[in-house]
């Protein structure tokens, strides 16, 4: 019998994952609901299979076309069956086409459009399936997958941005690394021959270098294989839940990125919230669904304390101002729109000032870090070939 994995919420609204056992996904979903699990997701484990390594992802970009493509189908009047499987023809990408098929299929045995994209949840996750089924509930779908669409463009703009910001130290730091790599393997060793020929005692500076030299030729690949071996296993290493949360903790205390982190946050928060409270998605749903998109695991932990606050019968803002994570601007235009019954745009406008200091970070961490970049990447060449001339300015100078 065939083993699907779930996600789903309890009764309590505490998010669960697993696995079951079932002949079908319908048959899978049905146990599980059973069992009193709600917003349930599965997904069939299929047997190992060498290919899968080499199948590809779904960008966001790529689910962005897909999105306003099938909202245009819809206020055409087309059914989604045939939307599905028009979109699905059109698909270069075998993955994303594999899995409009599957959705098609289950959407024609009689399954809801947000239930058969909850099969895909490494495609669609929590918050364009709930959209989905808001819409659906509604009888808006259309309206909601344009917010969603929408939604996906705010959020690629996002990502696009700090990932700027993170490639150029990143390259800066590589070409750093590879032309001391350059200097010591291939310059320092002609400088040593010639400091043979001149009988003299070294300067300690040119003695250091010409070590570090030895070091790097006769240990080069102990070397890669180090940086690599820490690579892998800060990327293991970040993966438990414990180190993960105190990283966090240190990233948004960290200068310049901390900022931009926060910020980011900030917008996804908002961004999120509006969308879904704008689309019929019940607040405490609405917040669930934001612990998962804000990126960091600290102000997520914050967003927990506003819902217990709720469930508790407090307002949203009462929680909200407790902590230091949520400015207090946000908090009164948080206020304002929760007096006036318009909440969603409220948060609407929060996220697009959010944004604005998002692009303002990026450009201080970029203007900033340039001049420190060159500065080092100078400081350490120009030591290098300081070291190597010493010997021969005090010759010159004897």
């Amino acid at each position: 019998m065939p083993g699907f994995s779930y996600t789903a919420k309890t009764a309590k609204g505490k998010a669960t994952k697993g696995s079951v056992s079932a002949k079908t996904g319908d048959e899978a979903i049905a146990k599980l609901r059973k069992q009193g699990l709600t917003h349930v997701s599965v997904e069939e484990k299929p047997p190992f299979d060498i290919s899968q390594l080499l199948a590809g992802g779904v960008s966001v970009p790529e689910l962005v076309i897909f999105t306003r493509t099938f909202v245009t189908m819809l206020e055409a009047g087309l059914p989604i069956v045939q939307a599905l499987d028009i979109l699905r023809a059109q698909q270069e990408n075998k993955t994303f086409q594999k899995a409009l098929l599957s959705v098609k299929d289950t959407v024609e045995q009689g399954a809801t459009l947000a239930d058969s994209l909850r099969r895909h949840p490494k495609i669609f996750d929590n918050l364009f399936t709930n959209l989905v089924e808001a819409g659906e509930a509604g009888g808006v779908l259309d309206t909601v997958l344009n917010r969603l669409a929408v939604f996906l463009e705010k959020q690629a703009k996002i990502i696009k941005e700090v990932k700027g910001a993170m490639t150029y130290p990143i390259i800066s730091l590589c070409i750093a690394f590879a032309c001391v790599a350059v200097m010591l393997i291939k310059v320092i060793p002609t400088f040593e021959k010639m400091f043979a020929d001149f009988g003299k005692e070294l300067p300690g500076i040119t003695v250091a270098v010409i070590n570090l030299s030895h070091g790097m030729q006769n240990n080069i690949w102990t070397i890669l294989g180090t940086i690599a071996a820490i690579i892998v296993g800060f990327k293991l290493l970040v993966k438990i839940e414990k180190v993960a949360y105190v990283l966090d903790i240190l990233i948004l205390k960290a200068p310049l990125i901390g900022n931009l982190i926060h910020k980011t946050a900030l917008t996804r928060f908002n961004q999120t919230l509006g969308t879904l409270l704008g689309s019929g998605v019940p607040i405490v749903d609405s917040l669930e669904i934001c612990q998962g998109v804000v990126g960091n695991r600290i102000i997520a932990e914050h967003v927990g304390y506003a819902i217990e606050g709720i469930r508790e019968g407090k307002t949203f803002t009462e929680p909200l101002s407790q902590s230091k994570y949520f400015p207090q601007m946000m908090i009164q235009m948080v206020e304002v729109g929760e007096s006036t019954g318009r909440l969603d745009q409220m948060l609407e406008r929060v996220s697009l000032f959010y944004e604005e200091q998002v692009e303002a970070a990026v450009a201080a961490i970029t203007s900033a870090i340039e001049p420190i970049m060159m500065v080092l990447l100078g400081g350490i060449v120009g030591t290098l070939l300081g070291a190597m001339y010493m010997p021969i300015f005090s010759i010159a100078g004897g």
